[in-house]
């Protein structure tokens, strides 16, 4: 009998223990759901508790289940994953409404439990970046410079050539036999990145690239959610994630250390290069953190190469439009028999043809997921602190209500229409939308005076603290049926330049106060209502932005700098080398302020 009420006293004990276990989860859950009825969120199947609405969802199909789920809530639904909140846009409207007008809200990144694991994620990648600071501009803004800017690119266009011809030369060889073209792409893609990267190839188009595609797509798996990041409280067991940071590593320093030594090697001998590598070294980048920059740049071969096999095949279903397309090529080259990248812009159906595969088969159907920093509302529905903002980019190509038969593969719907690939036209985002202009981190404090002459051109001047001339640029472009919306311009376009330029904190001094005043006091204004918008938007670029109203007398220079664009007839850009009359006419200004506030 003593035995029996023992054995009972104990299983009462291992109930409490359970309970006391259980009680933190269930009063999380229970007040989750209490302060989410108080709110209106956007529709969304029913959600489980704890679990939420994981059941709703196939791993391998996510994006074609959220598109489903879209066609019976809505373009704008919320589902519960764990303990976390997911609003995900399906249509042009609501992606522009999370990327675009609440983009300051919606600014936040999302913190994944691998980037703790993994050292150095979080400073030295981009996608994965905890978060949108200086260093992560600095990043975008050296990966922009060195490897995709109009005079890299330029620089490396007989690499590219090469490497296509090397391409073609490979499969001629072939003779009918079966090919993975694909793969053969793939390693093309893959040598001409690495070229750039660190001046050599990785891998021969005879190899088996199985094993290197098989560590690219580990590494966008990376970038996906685990159990842990759903539910935090299981993060602890999360022991596959020590796992993949283990395999991460080995692989890392299989495919770059000995370059990367090596390089290094060389720099302390005195002697470098000038490719990207020699760069990330110049700017004492350790080596996790080279690793890391590279594999994120390194799993964009994959998709390029993915997203061409997928036209390679839409093509070959659809022989009306392969016909036309090599009438045009055709046509383009005439009797040489090669196509240079300089005609790849006056080839309208060629351009249409790609436009229609992003359409159809997007890089990556989710856009990277946007972070609530703040709570906002989108289309009048409630979006919580640290919710999920998600963009289904396959739904948006695939949407009825946008597209005419979007199942279809017709290029001919992107003939005559300018929809660019930039992110500026909401129906088409295979790589995203936002204004976001790259910048660098610097230290100095730099001014950017504006005018406007009584004609249609702008001046911008920037100078340093101490009143030195930096840079200037002027236009006569600008012809606006208000004034005061050509000067609201002219400062969002001084901001763009001061981004791009990499300068971390600026002030914006203009003549115009009622310009400077809408600024400042946020306020509403029809005519300058989008300008303004787009304002607000490129402050977070800086690390200090301030706004300053200055007396036309004291801003000369920027108004002789746009006459003189007038009189010239077109863009004036300088840097460094000024005339002297400039110089002259910056110091003035300076001087004169400066007695003007003492």
């Amino acid at each position: 009998m003593d035995t029996i009420a023992l054995e009972v006293t104990n299983s009462n004990q291992y109930l409490l223990y359970a309970t006391l276990f259980m009680m933190p989860i269930l009063l999380h859950a229970f007040s989750r759901c209490k302060a989410n009825n108080s709110l209106h969120l956007p529709p969304g199947p029913r959600a489980w508790p704890i679990i939420g609405n994981i059941l709703d969802l196939d791993g391998e199909k996510t994006h074609t289940c959220l598109a489903n789920l879209a066609e019976i809530y809505g373009p704008l639904i919320s589902l519960r994953l764990g303990s976390k909140l997911i609003v995900v846009a399906s249509s042009p409207a609501t992606a522009r409404e999370i990327l675009k007008t609440h983009d300051q809200a919606l600014s936040g990144r999302l913190t994944l439990r691998i980037s703790n694991v993994i050292p150095g994620v979080k400073s030295s990648m981009i996608v994965l970046s905890a978060e949108c600071n200086q260093r992560w501009r600095f990043l975008r803004s050296t990966a922009r410079t060195e490897l995709f800017s109009c005079r890299a690119l330029e620089s490396h266009s007989k690499l590219r050539a090469e490497k296509v011809q090397n391409m073609l030369d490979f499969l001629g060889l072939k003779g009918g036999a079966v090919v993975a073209i694909v793969d053969v792409l793939y390693a093309t893609i893959v040598n001409i990145l690495t070229n750039t990267m660190i001046s050599k190839d990785i891998i021969n188009l005879k190899d088996n690239v199985g094993e290197l595609r098989k560590f690219s797509r580990s590494l966008v798996e990376l970038a996906v959610p685990s159990m842990a990041d759903i539910f935090p409280l299981v993060g602890a067991l999360d022991f596959q994630a020590k796992r993949k940071a283990r395999d991460y590593k080995e692989k890392n320093e299989a495919l770059w250390a000995d370059t990367v030594s090596e390089r290094r090697g060389k720099q302390d001998c005195g002697t470098s290069g000038a490719d990207f590598l020699d760069v990330l070294i110049r700017h004492s980048f350790d080596d996790c953190e080279i690793f890391n920059l590279f594999n994120e740049l390194f799993v964009t071969s994959d998709s390029v190469s993915t997203t061409l096999g997928w036209a390679m095949s839409e093509l070959t279903k659809n022989q009306d439009a392969m016909l036309k397309l090599r009438d045009e090529i055709t046509n383009a080259i005439g009797g040489t028999g090669l196509l240079s990248e300089s005609q790849l812009a006056k080839l309208p159906y060629l351009q249409a043809c790609i436009k229609e595969t992003l359409r159809l088969h997007p890089p990556s159907p989710f856009l990277v997921p946007h972070c609530a920093v703040q709570s906002c509302k989108v289309t009048d529905y409630d979006i919580p602190k640290n919710s999920l903002g998600v963009v289904n980019a396959y739904a948006i190509g695939r949407d009825q209500k946008t597209w005419e038969d979007p199942l279809s593969f017709k290029p001919e719907r992107f003939l005559g229409k300018n929809l660019d690939l930039k992110g500026t036209h909401y129906e088409l985002l295979p790589f995203g939308a936002g204004m976001d202009p790259e910048t660098l981190d610097m230290s100095d404090e730099f001014r950017v005076p504006m005018g406007r002459t009584n004609k249609a051109g702008w001046g911008i001047v920037a100078r340093d603290w101490k009143g030195k001339l930096v840079a200037t640029w002027a236009c006569p472009s600008f012809t606006c049926s208000a004034p005061i919306l050509e000067k609201a311009l002219a400062i969002r376009t001084a901001m763009v330049k001061a981004a791009l330029e990499g300068w971390g904190r600026i002030i914006i001094e203009s003549d115009c106060k009622a310009v400077i005043d809408r600024i400042l006091k946020d306020m509403d204004d029809v005519v300058l209502s989008t300008v303004l918008q787009d304002i607000k938007l490129l402050k977070h670029n800086f690390e200090k932005c301030c706004f300053s109203f200055v007396r036309r007398e004291f801003n000369s220079i920027s108004h002789k700098s746009a006459k003189f664009a007038l009189n010239l007839g077109s863009v004036v850009d300088w840097k460094a080398c000024f005339p002297v009359w400039l110089l002259d006419s910056a110091q003035a200004d300076v001087e004169e302020q400066l007695l003007q506030d003492v």
